[in-house]
This record gives C-alpha cells, sequence and structure tokens, in this order.
C-alpha cells in the first residue's frame, strides 16, 4: 500500500509535469517583463520618444517663423536653445549660423517694466551669415553679430559685435580675429590629429581614444570630425 506521499502520479499530472519541463522558462527581473528582454522592448521605445522629440522641435521652429523669425539656411539649431518667439518678427538669423545647447537670443528687455508703467523695450537683433554660437551663450535684444563671428561658450552680447571677430566673457570682448582663428586651427588639421566622430563610436573606439589620448600627450591637442546629426540642421526655405 502506498502512503499518501508515495501515490504514483496521476496520467495527466505526468503529462503536465512534462508538458512544463518542455516550456521556457520565464524569465523575470530588472531586464525582463513578462519573459520578454528589456533590450527588446527599449528599442521602439526609444525610436518613438525621438520622433516625439523631433516633431516637437519642428513645431517649435515653425511656430518662431509663423511668428515672423527670419531664418537662413543650413542652420544648426540645437534642441535646447531658445528664441524669443513672442517677438520672433524681430529677430534675424543668417546662413550657415550655428546656435549650440541653451543659447537664447531676445528680442524684447523688460528690465524697465516694474519701474516705467509696465512698459517693455523692443528691439531688433540680428545673426549675421556665418556665427557660431557657443553653449549658454545670451545674446541680448538690440545686437547686431557678425558676419564670421566665433561666440565662445557662457558668453553674454550685450552690444554690436563686429564681422571676423572671436569674442568671449561677460560682457563679450574680442580676442582674435575671425580669419585668423580659422587659418590656424586649418593648419593645425592639416597635421593630421584628426579622428572621425565615427571611429569614437565604432567597434574599435578603444584604438581611436587612445589615439586622442596619445596626440593630446604629445602635442597638445586632437581634433574629431563630425557629430552633428542632420535632423538639427534646418532651412528657413523649408518654413516659407
Amino acid at each position: 500500500m502506498y502512503t499518501h506521499s508515495h501515490d504514483p502520479p496521476h496520467q495527466d499530472q505526468v503529462s503536465m509535469r512534462s508538458l512544463n519541463r518542455t516550456r521556457p522558462k520565464k524569465e523575470h527581473g530588472k531586464n525582463h517583463i513578462y519573459g520578454l528582454s528589456m533590450s527588446l522592448l527599449r528599442k521602439p521605445y526609444i525610436y518613438l520618444k525621438r520622433r516625439i522629440e523631433h516633431i516637437q522641435y519642428v513645431n517649435r521652429i515653425k511656430f518662431w517663423v509663423d511668428n515672423g523669425l527670419k531664418l537662413g539656411n543650413n542652420v544648426t539649431i540645437m534642441p535646447t536653445a531658445y528664441i524669443d518667439g513672442e517677438y520672433g518678427y524681430l529677430i534675424e538669423i543668417g546662413d550657415n549660423c550655428s546656435l549650440s545647447h541653451n543659447v537664447r537670443i531676445f528680442g524684447h528687455d523688460a528690465s524697465t517694466f516694474k519701474f516705467t508703467d509696465q512698459h517693455t523695450i523692443l528691439k531688433k537683433t540680428v545673426i549675421h551669415d556665418n556665427v557660431y554660437i557657443g553653449e549658454n551663450v545670451t545674446i541680448t535684444a538690440g545686437c547686431s553679430v557678425g558676419p564670421n563671428v566665433l561666440i565662445a561658450s557662457g558668453s553674454v552680447i550685450n552690444k554690436d559685435i563686429p564681422p571676423n571677430s572671436c569674442v568671449a566673457g561677460v560682457p563679450a570682448r574680442r580676442y582674435q580675429a575671425f580669419d585668423v582663428f580659422v587659418a590656424r586651427h586649418k593648419e593645425q588639421i592639416a597635421g593630421g590629429n584628426v579622428v572621425t566622430y565615427d571611429q569614437l563610436h565604432s567597434a574599435d573606439y578603444l584604438q581611436a581614444r587612445s589615439r586622442v589620448i596619445r596626440m593630446i600627450e604629445e602635442d597638445g591637442y586632437a581634433y574629431v570630425q563630425g557629430y552633428v546629426d542632420d535632423e538639427f540642421i534646418v532651412n528657413g526655405d523649408d518654413f516659407k
């Protein structure tokens, strides 16, 4: 006679146990949801997120242009750059310009608002062709910049910047001629201390990084070629 703990298994129980042994084991934990790898779920999420962000980016630029912003062609505008949209009709940006992250360009000055019965100053702000604006730069209302100007990161522009200038500081001051700056760097680039952005993000990225470190240790500098994603390059003609 069999005890309860040793009863021979029912046929249905045997078949279910066999079935369970043949089923793929569900994986759980922080990297899996219901047995699906998070990496598989993450890819469509990242794609969808980037698509939504790009639509918002294009709509923001369209809002500026619809409000009168005069926008040139081949202009790089990073997603966190800010243009005084309400007064877009007072702002012009020429061809071949670059607005880095957190750049702020204004067409109004509200410093008088509290003290003059709510009057705000309005002025025209013009960024001419071939102007590079580094990260966290503020350009106040009424300034004319360029053409052919480089503005160093963190600068504040509160007066006109003449053509062919490199400026830096708070407030920004000229420290070098633009054409001298470009010529010096072209000469150094010709020396060969260059890696490409793709090399730094390829399977051989460690080798590329080692080259960068070696070049900096030997010569004090290196250059990376490339980077800007086409999705951040806009043409004013496309919004007309």
